[in-house]
């Protein structure tokens, strides 16, 4: 039978403790990024931004404007997600790399989430709603597939691709419905 020690134990929690919280500080770094990527886009397109509210506890944010392309404003936060993942993951940081992994999951999950209020349902039945879950999706990829080879697993660029286009098409289906 085998006996575990204290000094067995000691380097495991303290590695999760240390991923927990390289995910909550991902987490809060995708909220505020997804936040300031409305702000940007409501002032480049002539608007003016009210607030830009980050609640740290729950994890959400919110941004209230006035003016610009609204359109525009919505995919904001969603392209700011993506492109923060893959800058992160090309850092080469396995810290880095988990922070990515952990970033383009929430904006690839914000692309699903069909509740009132959430970016993808402001974009439904616009022009731009592929575009967007195409430059998510595009992201996405770049992101998982490094991590998956990092941690030496073969990515399969067929299959890979395949996933890409079914979420796109099951998005781009709901979007112009």
């Amino acid at each position: 039978m085998a006996v575990i020690s204290y000094h067995d134990t000691v380097p495991v929690l303290y590695d999760l403790a240390l991923l927990a919280v390289i995910v909550y500080a991902s987490n809060l770094l995708y909220i505020i990024t997804h936040e300031m990527g409305h702000a940007i886009l409501c002032s480049a397109t002539g608007g003016t931004v009210m607030n830009v509210y980050v609640n740290y506890l729950s994890l959400s944010g919110k941004t209230t404007f006035i003016g610009g392309n609204g359109i525009l404003t919505g995919a904001g936060g969603l392209i700011a997600g993506g492109i923060l993942s893959v800058l992160l993951y090309r850092s080469g940081m396995w810290s880095a790399q988990i922070a990515s992994a952990v970033i383009a999951f929430r904006t690839l999950s914000e692309c699903v989430l069909i509740l009132p209020g959430a970016d993808i349902t402001f974009l439904k039945g616009t022009y731009i709603a592929p575009l967007i879950v195409g430059i998510v999706l595009v992201c996405g990829y770049i992101t998982y597939s490094g991590v998956l080879k990092g941690l030496g697993r073969n990515v399969d660029l067929v299959n890979a691709l395949a996933v890409a286009v079914v979420a796109g098409g099951v998005s781009a289906a709901y979007l112009f419905l």
